[in-house]
């Protein structure tokens, strides 16, 4: 079918108390964008598809100079102070990777920087909250760190309270209770799953989980257990840590398959599949680690993301077609397909009946949980394929890297465009509490990360 959208300029002006008035472009360069609520009918099979689009609406933006980071600091210097919360303290905001809070709110109209912290090392994680803090990890060996929601001071750093280990290869760690949890690679023992007070990062207990030598992948939790895969010398096994055992309880071989991030829902443990993996997509019982079915005869580098009778996954810009899947979560049996132009290394946001993800190519895509197109939004300056978006009551928050590279606050429902904030190179999910977006971005180097925190209103 002919594609059919209307591309224009788009503008956005940032206003409200508090906040400076911010126009995401570059040096005499315009954004292209668009919204696009198209109607696509979905394949029923694995074959591909093609995004059609049916009618355009558009919006206009004035170009101006790109700001620096620090002149997008707040001007009312209004302190934040958390309140407690329970979301986000695993990745993409639970077991199932959702990115989705329903009962909290973002800013509709302006964000501005409240703070930041700069050069945290290379963060290798997706960013998790406690009432007080926002812990983020790395791979090179600056290990793990919790940083002060309200202020971005250092509350602790593994580099001070695990002394000799210089943890590296830190991946999405998760908060239970008052308990972190983290896989890592400890310089003087060997990789291990860790165990850490909250408050204090000091270390509560340690286990192997198959040997000394893996990378360990990043961890998801569900009713008592962790979840994760391993990697060494070409070889992928998925495991379960019992965490009041404090060891591991199985770990099921899947060949070569990485480290991409696990799902965890109702007895399941869905696995992908990278680098070059025979099959994009596993599912193993939680509580033997029996494989159950493979799907996808695709790479997965995203985590899978689960919805009510469905799982997804997408698939990278550089192996096959680019796809999203939507898969029977009991079966592996493939319901419908969605490809695009250009893949993603996210994950997708289920929620209210929709799965929202991006692309390489400056797309985010809105679709029903029948495949059909809702909305397209197109950015041809960003690329929002690094990480997975978050939703946020009505707003969905997208990390973009590129020309147009910020953060952007979409209407979730309709697609239109509410604000944006061009930091740089935005390619990790955030995290969002009491309306502050919590996010790393990088500046120069490419392992050589930043943290902020932006006030929404």
């Amino acid at each position: 079918m002919e594609r059919r959208a209307l591309l224009a300029t788009i503008g956005v002006g940032l206003s409200g108390s508090g906040c400076l008035r911010l126009t995401g472009t570059d040096d005499e360069s315009t954004v292209t964008g668009s919204t696009s609520r198209p109607s696509e009918t979905p394949r029923s099979d694995p074959s591909p598809t093609s995004e059609t689009t049916s009618e355009t609406a558009t919006e206009t933006e004035t170009a101006t100079e790109r700001t620096s980071v620090a002149e997008l600091a707040c001007a009312n210097q209004k302190p934040i102070t958390p309140s407690d919360t329970d979301d986000w303290q695993q990745p993409h905001n639970g077991s199932r990777n959702t990115g989705y809070v329903p009962g909290e709110t973002v800013g509709r109209t302006s964000a501005c920087v409240a703070w930041r912290r700069e050069d945290i090392g290379p963060v290798s994680s997706s960013m998790i909250l406690s009432d007080g803090f926002v812990i983020a990890g790395g791979s090179g060996d600056e290990g793990l760190s919790a940083f002060k929601r309200s202020t971005g001071a250092t509350a602790w750093a593994t580099t001070e309270t695990l002394p000799g280990d210089d943890l590296i290869n830190v991946r999405d760690p998760i908060i239970v209770d008052e308990t972190v949890f983290v896989g890592a690679q400890s310089m003087r023992t060997g990789s291990h799953v860790f165990a850490l007070n909250l408050e204090t990062g000091a270390e509560r207990w340690r286990t192997t989980v198959v040997n000394e030598t893996p990378t360990i992948g990043g961890l998801r939790y569900d009713s008592g257990m962790l979840y994760g895969t391993t990697y060494t010398d070409g070889t992928t096994n998925a495991f379960a840590v019992d965490t009041d055992a404090e060891a591991t309880a199985w770990h099921t071989e899947l060949g070569n398959t990485g480290t991409p991030p696990v799902a965890v829902d109702d007895g399941i443990v869905y696995v992908p599949g990278d680098r070059q993996a025979d099959y994009g997509l596993r599912a193993l019982d939680a509580e033997t680690g029996e494989l159950l079915w493979e799907a996808v005869d695709q790479e997965v580098r995203g985590a899978p993301t689960v919805g009510e009778s469905s799982v997804y996954v997408t698939t990278p810009n550089d192996v096959g077609p680019k796809t999203l899947f939507a898969l029977d979560k009991e079966t592996g049996e493939t319901r419908w397909t969605f490809e695009t132009l250009n893949g993603t290394n996210g994950s997708a946001v289920y929620a209210d009946g929709t799965v929202t993800f991006g692309t390489s190519d400056g797309q985010l895509y809105c679709l029903t949980t029948d495949g059909t197109t809702k909305w397209r939004y197109q950015n041809d300056g960003a690329r929002f394929s690094q990480s997975g978006p978050v939703r946020v009551g009505d707003t969905l928050i997208a990390g973009a890297t590129l020309d147009q590279s910020g953060l952007y606050a979409l209407d979730a429902t309709t697609g239109d465009l509410r604000w944006t904030l061009p930091i740089p190179a935005v390619d990790m999910t955030p995290a969002v509490s009491d309306g502050v977006i919590y996010s790393p971005y990088r500046t120069g180097e490419r392992y050589t990360y930043n943290l902020m925190a932006v006030r929404t209103d």
